[in-house]
C-alpha cells in the first residue's frame, strides 16, 4: 500500500531541496524554460513555452497532487528560487508504480543536482509504498541516460519512433525501470 501524504512535503539531502512548486516559481520557470532547445527537444515541454503556460502547469500539478496522479517537485538548493524540477507521474496507486521525469536549468548542469534530486524523490518514493518507478529517455540524450543508470535504474526496451521530434520526425526512446 502507498502512504500518501495529505500535505506534499518538502525533502532535503544536505543543501538539495525537493518541495512543491508554487504560483511565485512560475517567473523563474519560464525564464529558464523557455528557449532552452534541450528542454524542447528532450522533454514534453513545449519549444513556444509562456508564462501562462508555467502558471497552469503548476495549477496542474496542485489539482494532481490532491488527486494523487503527479508530484512534482522545485528542485533549489538550500532556500534559493527552483532550478528544475523533477516529479513521479502517471501514479498508479493501485499497481505501486510511477514515471519519474525531470528537467533542470543549464546553468545547473553538470553538476550532479539532478542525480541527487532524483535519487532523493525515489528513495522517497519507495519508502512510501511504490514498488517500481520507471522513465523514457532518448538514446542521445547522454546526461539524461547517466543520472537513471547512477540512481540504479536498468534499461528494459527501446520503443521505436516512440517520441516525435520538433521536426516531425520519429525517433526511439528507451525504458528504464527500477524496482524496490
Amino acid at each position: 500500500m502507498i502512504i500518501w501524504p495529505e500535505i506534499q512535503p518538502t525533502l532535503q539531502d544536505g543543501d538539495l531541496t525537493l518541495r512543491p512548486t508554487t504560483i511565485e516559481d512560475a517567473p523563474v520557470m519560464y525564464k529558464y524554460i523557455a528557449g532552452d532547445v534541450d528542454i524542447a527537444t528532450f522533454t514534453t515541454v513545449p519549444a513556444n513555452y509562456t508564462i501562462e503556460m508555467a502558471h497552469e502547469a503548476i495549477e496542474r500539478w496542485s489539482n494532481g497532487y490532491a488527486d494523487k496522479t503527479v508530484m512534482q517537485n522545485a528542485i533549489c538548493i538550500g532556500d534559493g528560487p527552483i532550478i528544475g524540477q523533477v516529479s513521479l507521474q502517471s501514479i498508479d496507486l493501485r499497481d505501486h508504480h510511477a514515471e519519474i521525469g525531470y528537467l533542470l536549468n543549464a546553468e545547473f548542469r553538470g553538476q550532479e543536482i539532478m542525480t541527487r534530486a532524483v535519487s532523493l524523490l525515489c528513495d522517497y518514493a519507495f519508502g512510501i509504498g511504490f514498488r517500481r518507478l520507471g522513465a523514457f529517455a532518448m538514446p542521445r540524450n547522454v546526461a539524461s541516460v547517466r543520472i537513471l543508470e547512477k540512481n540504479g535504474f536498468t534499461q528494459e526496451a527501446i520503443l521505436r519512433n516512440y517520441i516525435t521530434e520538433l521536426d516531425d520526425t520519429q525517433s526511439d526512446a528507451v525504458l528504464f525501470s527500477r524496482t524496490n
